[in-house]
């Protein structure tokens, strides 16, 4: 029982680690323009499509991901992700072109599409429902300290030694952390429990986007987003008064 708990603890903190190697890949090359461009004689548009190249992968594999993450299981999906990810960023790393930075990063992009939504499946596998919030919330905070990383830390880093070995170095950081997550995760069968914890999970999404699209809505027309859940209280994450329903 205890080795359980030690374990479940233990994919919570590397998943976490990968998540925030996904937050910080996505803002890392801000720090290294003035590299790139003289290295490599990239200009802005070229940035710009190398940037971009990321969150377009990110964006495009979501929704396969969520059926391998259904069908085979986050242990596979993350693990082979990952080994994507750290190819991209040696790609990356060394790259003499456009093309093959551009591709690197695509590869990153895809690489770490997954490492949110799979931490969510993990915690509804290894956790339950009582705990989803309070830990997708952990988790989504602590990704802010991917995004701090790529900023002094980074710089830190590359002036010591260079931009090429930086990555390298996170490459070598992401493939153990990949290496240890495939060898502590164990998913199995879900069972009766992680059914009910799997429909809370929809149920909180499903809430989160109507209120973000409701929000989104008052931007454009200037109703506020409880005016489009006041007939369904149960929609609702919070009423009027702001107090919690008890479901």
């Amino acid at each position: 029982m205890k080795l359980a708990i030690s374990r479940r603890w233990a994919i919570f903190i590397i998943t976490s680690l990968l998540f925030v190697l996904s937050q910080f890949y996505r803002s890392s090359i801000a720090v290294i323009t003035p590299q790139l461009m003289s290295d490599v004689s990239i200009d802005t548009k070229g940035l710009s499509l190398m940037s971009a190249a990321f969150f377009y992968a990110f964006a495009l594999t979501q929704i396969p991901i969520g059926i391998y993450l259904d069908r085979i299981g986050p242990r596979k999906t993350m693990t082979v992700l990952s080994l994507v990810a750290v190819i991209g960023a040696l790609i990356f790393a060394w790259a003499n072109s456009l093309e093959m930075f551009v591709l690197g990063r695509l590869m990153l992009g895809t690489g770490m599409a997954c490492n949110l939504m799979g931490s969510f499946k993990l915690l509804t596998l290894w956790f339950g429902s009582l705990r989803f919030a309070t830990l997708s919330a952990f988790i989504l905070s602590l990704g802010t300290a991917g995004n701090i990383a790529a900023t002094t830390p980074l710089v830190l880093l590359v002036k010591a030694v260079y931009w090429r070995p930086a990555f390298t170095i996170i490459a070598a950081v992401n493939l153990l952390l990949a290496i240890i997550f495939f060898w502590l995760c164990e998913t199995g069968r879900v069972k009766h429990h992680d059914i009910r914890a799997l429909r809370k999970a929809l149920s909180i999404c499903t809430r989160y986007f109507q209120i973000s699209t409701a929000s989104l809505q008052r931007k454009i027309t200037g109703l506020s987003p409880l005016e489009h859940f006041v007939d369904t209280e149960s929609m609702l994450l919070f009423k009027p008064s702001g107090q919690v329903p008890i479901s």
